[in-house]
């Protein structure tokens, strides 16, 4: 769909404000709404569209229908978040949606975090899974540097920032009762590569913060880039595992480093 063209992307990164007007935020169905469907929201990072998720979208089973979030990258967090807790709160209560499953890559995951903090009773208890791909829970460097230094303020580096009042914020969230957070990282710069410490835009650090450990139902490792990790065949593998099994750790061969220990006691070694 045009709406998601690299065109527009730089539109969002840049001047979210036109974004705003000529696209504006959106919540997008691959085909017709079924109310009675349970439902996956897909939410992408930074300077990205929902064509990011192509290829994880054929791992994702016939009974669910897909929610395509799209917004401008640039906007505060806070407001973004604000504006997906309303959309959903409204499409729960108006239609009944059974279950909501979230799968977020990258900043996605932090405005997800943040949707969370801000839903209702009644959506918090239909969202079952929350999985996060690549995020960065301790904020990004390069944020800090654009707030200091950059001429023109993005105002999403405001809460992108480490240790700015919004990462503090989610990561006082509470999902010991869900939805249940399964967090993927990725550590490598190419496709089945060694540790690098980071997957060439995010270090391990950031995504394994002791809050998203201690928040997490499971932790899994994939050797891959920041936005490879998506289109990852392991990572596809082991998505279909987590709608599966939903409440415990998945399991999947094959895959390395994909299943990984979340009690590890030096998760930066990966």
């Amino acid at each position: 769909d045009e709406r998601f063209s690299a065109e527009n992307v730089n539109l969002g990164m840049w001047e979210p404000g036109s974004f705003n007007e000529e696209v504006g935020y959106g919540l997008y169905t691959l085909k017709d709404f079924d109310p009675t469907k349970k439902a996956i929201l897909l939410v992408h990072g930074i300077n990205d569209s929902p064509r990011v998720f192509e290829s994880l979208v054929s791992a994702i089973p016939a009974d669910y229908q897909l929610l395509l979030l799209h917004y401008p990258s640039a906007a505060s967090l806070d407001y973004t978040s604000y504006i997906l807790s309303a959309a959903l709160n409204y499409l729960v209560r108006s239609f009944e949606i059974p279950q909501l499953d979230i799968i977020a890559h990258s900043m996605g995951g932090l405005f997800s975090k943040g949707m969370i903090y801000e839903a209702d009773e009644v959506v918090r208890e239909r969202m079952r899974l929350f999985i996060s791909i690549a995020s960065p829970f301790g904020g990004h460097g390069g944020a800090a540097s654009g707030l200091k230094w950059s001429p023109v303020i993005a105002p999403v580096w405001r809460a992108m920032a480490p240790h700015s009042s919004y990462l503090q914020k989610i990561a006082g969230l509470d999902l010991s009762d869900g939805p249940n957070h399964h967090l993927i990282f990725t550590f490598s710069h190419n496709a089945g590569g060694e540790s690098e410490g980071d997957d060439g835009v995010v270090t391990v650090k950031s995504q394994l913060t002791e809050s998203a450990q201690r928040n997490a139902t499971a932790i899994y490792g994939i050797a891959d880039n920041h936005v490879g990790a998506v289109s990852n065949p392991c990572t596809l593998t082991l998505l279909t595992a987590i709608l599966e099994v939903g409440t415990t750790r998945a399991s999947i061969r094959d895959c390395g480093d994909a299943d990984v220990s979340p009690a590890s006691p030096n998760p930066t070694s990966y």
